[in-house]
């Protein structure tokens, strides 16, 4: 199991195939507040692998001086469900280096 910051390439497309199929239209911020805040360094993704196959994802709002990480997003996709992959990759980020924290609302 592979946790991995995403590039703007990856982040985007998973933005494309997934938010916007798993989260209900009210809470889904349009692609282009996202990239807005990618290109000014207040968005970050990251994606955990397990054998080369993205199993969850989560994406975050920041700001580039700061430490800490606002969940955006997070999600298991479907088919891992249920197999302790939400819990590995809140551990995985844990070891992210000079993350002082992740808050959630």
């Amino acid at each position: 199991m592979t946790l991995q910051k995403l590039s703007e390439k990856e982040l985007f497309l998973i933005y494309r195939r997934y938010v916007e199929r798993f989260f209900p239209a009210g809470v889904v911020k349009f692609e282009d507040h996202v990239r807005y805040l990618y290109l000014r360094r207040r968005y970050a993704g990251y994606g955990l692998y397990e054998e080369g196959r993205l199993v969850a994802f989560g994406m975050f709002i920041t700001r580039p001086d700061a430490r800490e990480l606002l969940l955006d997003y997070f999600a298991v996709l479907k088919k891992y469900r249920g197999k302790g992959y939400a819990e590995a990759f809140f551990r995985e980020m844990k070891k992210v280096p000079d993350l002082a924290g992740i808050f959630l609302e």
